[in-house]
């Protein structure tokens, strides 16, 4: 290996909604297979399959209508319209019964309801612990979602009726707003950092929270930018972007002033969270102030801990000593004021640090802590 970095650029060339159908293919053949589906399989009496016996539930339900979707699509590559129109109206009812809820009390419905103990919304009858375990909820509805993108693409206005549940079903797998408000938390079953989703709705179970189906897992976020394309909707088709940055390629800050965009802020932060431009952007930007008292806290010993609320509220009070000095026009005494503060917080730190790790934490000399060590006894 050469250099002491590298990077990794993945292209997305987008979704396709449907395999396209290829010029010199045996459009006889696959008719066939159409054609065998439909007599053993397909749909009757305005049930998705007339298959006896059938599982019904959140999973099994799920994979039927995806099934449907594949026949649905081969038989339009045929030019078979009856029988795509006729999967296509199966898929529509299969739908409106699964996000329409009665209430007759009959163990064998079809439906969705959100739980506001939890946030989480469970799909009713269930299948693979998805309410006793909540897992595998991404597996399960991106099956819905993606039967509700491709019924979307052919009928925008009878989808548009369930847009609310959809909105329901979308948000609890993959809810974007980091709100503490919202029903439902940031990419429950994502993780940013993984790069994948997880599966388990908790560690307890026997392989951790794992994840054993990423083609079913990729049939969701695939499912999602469909949907997304479908309806219009910019913030499925965007939901998440990543950004690899090389530190050391990246010039030299050396003044808050000369950070022109909040991305420079974090590089900064991430090159050396203890320099001066870090510590005057934490009096603007909330964000990089969390950031830093949440380092301080991974990293805590008995002194570190000690330190830490001190900082803490050192900073807080001077956010608050800023502000009202801003609110009021009074600028003079803000640097005869920071200092006090330094000295206040030296004279704190004087029982747990010693002198030169308190300069370098205060920017007070050794000199001067010197004299308030005198000061203090």
């Amino acid at each position: 290996m050469i250099g002491d970095s590298f990077t990794t650029q993945l292209t997305y060339s987008g979704i396709l909604q449907s395999s396209p159908s290829v010029e010199n293919s045996d459009k006889a053949k696959l008719q066939e297979y159409v054609d065998s589906f439909m007599k053993d399989y397909g749909p009757e009496n305005g049930e998705l399959t007339k298959e006896a016996n059938v599982l019904v539930n959140t999973y099994d339900s799920g994979k039927r209508m995806n099934r449907a979707i594949q026949v649905m699509e081969a038989a339009e590559a045929c030019g078979d319209t009856e029988d795509a129109n006729t999967l296509l109206k199966a898929l529509e009812n299969e739908l409106a019964d699964w996000f329409t809820a009665d209430n007759d009390n009959n163990a064998e419905d079809k439906y969705f309801y959100y739980d506001e103990n939890v946030g989480s919304l469970f799909g009713f009858p269930q299948a693979y612990y998805t309410v006793d375990g909540m897992t595998d909820h991404h597996f399960h509805y991106g099956y819905f979602i993606q039967a509700a993108a491709q019924v979307a693409f052919r009928d925008p206005d009878f989808i548009a009726q369930y847009s609310d549940i959809l909105n329901e079903v979308i948000g609890d797998i993959a809810y974007d707003k980091k709100d503490s408000s919202s029903k439902y938390p940031y990419l429950r079953v994502f993780s940013t950092y993984e790069g994948h989703s997880w599966a388990s709705g908790h560690a307890n179970f026997a392989d951790g929270n794992n994840q054993e189906s990423s083609s079913e897992s990729i049939n969701a976020w695939a499912a999602l930018i469909l949907y997304g394309q479908a309806t219009g909707n910019e913030e499925l088709t965007d939901l998440e972007e990543i950004h690899f940055i090389e530190i050391p390629k990246l010039k030299k800050i050396n003044s808050e002033k000369d950070i022109v965009d909040v991305l420079e802020g974090w590089v900064e932060f991430l090159r050396d969270p203890e320099s001066e431009v870090v510590r005057k952007l934490e009096m603007t930007n909330k964000e990089i102030r969390e950031a830093k008292d949440e380092l301080y806290r991974l990293s805590m010993d008995e002194k570190e801990r000690a330190l830490y609320f001190i900082r803490e509220k050192s900073i807080r009070d001077e956010i608050s000593a800023l502000a009202n000095a801003e609110e009021k026009g009074m600028e003079i005494g803000i640097k005869k004021g920071e200092r006090n503060k330094a000295i206040e917080i030296a004279k704190s730190l004087l029982d747990v640090l010693d002198i030169e790790t308190i300069s370098i934490k205060t920017g007070l000399s050794i000199k001067e802590i010197e004299d308030i060590a005198v000061m203090k006894k």
